[in-house]
């Protein structure tokens, strides 16, 4: 900047200060809600941006939470909770989830497409399941947890992709061109019941000649997943010979007025 610019400024602020000086009171306040008036149009015209963006523009969904479950007679599970940032309703139809952007996993699939409300969440479970190839799930969730390396791809009902992270999650980048690897899955079913991959036997009984039938298992340990025959488990040695197994179970079932059938699950079975 040379001198004569820097004359020139010097010489409008001492005229815009005499100008102020001679103002009255009343000026000052018209002056003050005139730079006032102003700025709020910029604030209304920046919020009015910012909801056309969030209205029109914006499909941001984050994950909140991340949860896992292991139990003796349900298959592992995960699940996670969501929240949708925008102000449109997004139509969830597919949700995979993928692990340090190599091995996709499928989480749930929506036979009536699921509709997540503006500003709202959601909780997604992961499907029953009996077996899956390449890990198991509690290797997937140590390995990539901590530190997490997970995001989830939403599929909408127009077949847009959605790519989904923990928001507070800032080393984990979402790579959406990767070559991913399918983690499969399968099911294995007996009397409409999704079991688990160690389930060795189903016992279907009835208490009393007026009970409705009942499922129960007994595992690759021996143990039981009901104890209405006055025991929960059986030495695994039995499990061998399904007679032994059945011999287990008469006296109890005489002297319960029981009705039992026992089948050998690894014969007896359906796969999806």
């Amino acid at each position: 900047m040379n001198s004569g610019n820097l004359y020139k400024i010097l010489w409008d602020i001492k005229n815009l200060v005499l100008e102020l000086g001679q103002l009255s009171w009343i000026d000052y306040v018209q002056l003050f809600l005139t730079i006032l008036s102003g700025f709020m149009d910029a604030i209304l015209f920046g919020i009015a941006i910012y909801t056309f963006y969030l209205t029109f523009i914006s499909d941001k969904i984050s994950i909140i939470t991340f949860g896992e479950s292991f139990g003796m007679w349900e298959s592992d599970k995960i699940n996670f909770i969501i929240k949708n940032h925008s102000l449109k309703s997004q139509i969830i139809k597919d949700v995979h989830v993928v692990f340090d952007n190599k091995y996709r996993l499928h989480l749930r699939k929506y036979d009536l497409p699921f509709v997540l409300e503006p500003l709202r969440t959601m909780k997604i479970e992961m499907e029953p399941y009996t077996y899956m190839d390449k890990f198991t799930l509690s290797e997937l969730c140590s390995d990539y947890t901590s530190p997490i390396k997970i995001h989830l791809e939403i599929t909408t009902d127009e077949q847009k992709k959605i790519y989904s992270k923990f928001k507070d999650v800032k080393k984990y980048n979402i790579n959406k061109k990767a070559i991913l690897e399918d983690i499969f899955v399968s099911k294995k079913i007996v009397n409409g019941i999704v079991v688990r991959d160690d389930y060795k036997y189903v016992l279907y009984y009835k208490l009393g000649e007026d009970g409705q039938m009942q499922t129960a298992f007994i595992n690759n340990f021996g143990f039981i997943s009901t104890d209405v025959f006055g025991f929960n488990h059986i030495p695994a040695e039995y499990l061998k010979d399904e007679k032994k197994v059945s011999d287990c179970f008469k006296e109890s079932c005489e002297r319960n007025n029981i009705g039992l059938v026992l089948y050998d699950i690894t014969k007896k079975m359906t796969f999806k």
